[in-house]
């Protein structure tokens, strides 16, 4: 009985590549020691460059273990040497294997340079996939059938020849959160990251300067059935370059993502037909909440974004200062229907639509938006509907300072409540023109009366009081108590 209790407790197993660390170390190998290890029991590595022979460094051969490296992920090292894998996990789905504070350097493989993970679901913490390459694809990673899950971990200067430089995930719910993927590049698509059939969930994480020579210089995502999530990412200065480059931050194709809180700046989609620089969405029916999408630029259309043949949804989101030839801060295509709701489409240029452009029956929606300060050097600084069939509707939309003309080309949609000046002084600071809004109506019945007053009157020689300063002067006097008596009785 005592020997069945002890046989069944944990061990924990050393090892150390020179024994210079820990002298008393089990093993100076680390597949030696998985290799004895059973399930539950820890692995311990301690400072060292680990190399090995075969087609891998590391097997962890379908065990759930904590394989845990120690003194720092700079100074764990396991060395690919630009001939082998890094480490493969590819049985035992129900697996619950950790891999923590390891560097994975110089992996080479087909597909999954540096790891290599199919049908089993392990989790990686604070590690560092630097330096692999792919024939094919998975420069740094690849993930197929698997519920893996990433933590604090970094992938940079990975490179692909077909597919996701940095990652490359298949019909994975893979999970990454606080991660940074940066600088890797892809000879096909996704620089950062290739996903097909995933339903991937990415919190917190940055994808920064990677570069492709197709679709998605940041990420690449597709599958009928995918449902990828981005909560507070960032898109950053990635790059499609080719000649038929798309989707210079983010490229999505037949899925349905979404973004919330997510940044998507200045990203570049090159070529004869650059396309979508920060979002590209082609028969995807993608959700975008409080998203920015700023200051990225393509040669061709959609500065901000590009949307063809699908009709995703923006709410409370920021297209501005995008640059493109046709549709400055958003593109529209074959029936293509974004709706924008309470977003800002601001400071874009293009050649035509500096803010929206649509051709070929699409109808972007913009509700509650601002369309404001954007600029095209031939026709339609706000909105240009190019082609009949084209219809694009606004509803209680302002439209200020868009050059040369707010909506132009064969015809649009008023549902009304919409407002067009020349100028987008805002003395209140609320994101509106002052010129379309009734200031003085501070409660928001639609009439300057006696409420108005009374709260103008209890702010009186207040220097801090922005609703109340009508005239933005820096303190509440006279001269905003005669802007009420001006404007007195139902708003305009």
């Amino acid at each position: 009985m005592v020997l069945l209790t002890g046989s069944a407790h944990a061990a924990t197993w050393t090892v150390d590549d020179d024994l210079a660390d820990f002298p008393a170390a089990d093993f100076s190998d680390i597949q030696a020691a998985v290799d004895a290890a059973s399930h539950g029991d820890e692995v311990i590595v301690y400072p060292g460059t680990y190399t090995g022979a075969g087609d891998q460094v590391v097997n962890m051969m379908g065990k759930s273990i904590l394989l845990r490296g120690v003194g720092g992920l700079e100074q764990t090292i396991i060395d690919g040497e630009s001939m082998r894998r890094c480490l493969i996990s590819t049985t035992n789905f129900a697996a619950t294997t950790e891999i923590d504070g390891f560097s994975f350097r110089g992996g080479a493989a087909g597909s999954g340079g540096g790891i290599y993970v199919v049908s089993t679901s392990p989790t990686f913490r604070n590690c560092l996939i630097e330096g692999c390459a792919a024939t094919a694809s998975g420069g740094g990673v690849l993930i197929n059938n698997s519920e893996a899950v990433f933590e604090q971990c970094t992938v940079t200067g990975n490179e692909a020849a077909v597919n996701g430089g940095g990652l490359c995930v298949l019909n994975s719910d893979a999970t990454m959160r606080t991660c940074t993927i940066v600088l890797n590049t892809s000879g096909g698509n996704g620089g950062g990251l290739w996903a097909d059939g995933s339903s991937i969930d990415f919190i917190e994480c940055d994808v920064i300067q990677n570069t492709t020579a197709h679709a998605g210089g940041g990420i690449r995502i597709s599958g009928p059935f995918a449902t990828p999530r981005f909560d507070r990412c960032t898109f950053s200065d990635n790059s499609a370059t080719g000649s038929y480059a798309g989707g210079g931050g983010v490229y999505s194709y037949e899925c349905e993502p979404e973004f919330i809180n997510c940044v998507m700046s200045g990203n570049y989609a090159g070529g004869s037909t650059g396309s979508g620089g920060g979002v590209l969405c082609w028969n995807s029916e993608a959700t975008l909440t409080d998203c920015q999408i700023t200051g990225n630029e393509v040669t061709y259309r959609g500065g901000g974004m590009w949307a063809y043949d699908c009709s995703p949804t923006l709410a409370t989101c920021d297209l501005s200062d995008n640059v493109a030839a046709l549709g400055g801060g958003l593109a529209c295509e074959d029936h293509a229907d974004p709706t924008l709701d309470v977003c800002r489409v601001s400071g874009n240029h293009a050649e035509r639509g500096g803010g929206v452009w649509c051709l070929q029956f699409s109808k972007p929606h913009l509700i509650a938006c601002l369309v404001s300060e954007n600029i095209a050097d031939i026709e339609g600084g706000g909105i240009l509907s190019s082609t009949n069939g084209c219809n694009p509707a606004a509803g209680l939309t302002s439209f200020c300072h868009n050059l040369p003309t707010h909506i132009d080309g064969w015809s649009w949609q008023d549902l009304g409540g919409n407002c067009f000046v020349d100028t987008c002084d805002d003395v209140n600071g609320d994101g509106l023109p002052d010129a379309c809004q009734c200031l003085p109506d501070f409660n928001g019945d639609q009439q300057v009366a006696i409420d108005d007053m009374l709260q103008l009157l209890a702010a009186w020689a207040c220097t801090e009081c922005p609703v109340e300063d009508l005239n933005g002067d820096g303190i509440v006097n006279i001269d905003d108590l005669l802007a009420v008596m001006a404007n007195w009785g139902a708003c305009a």
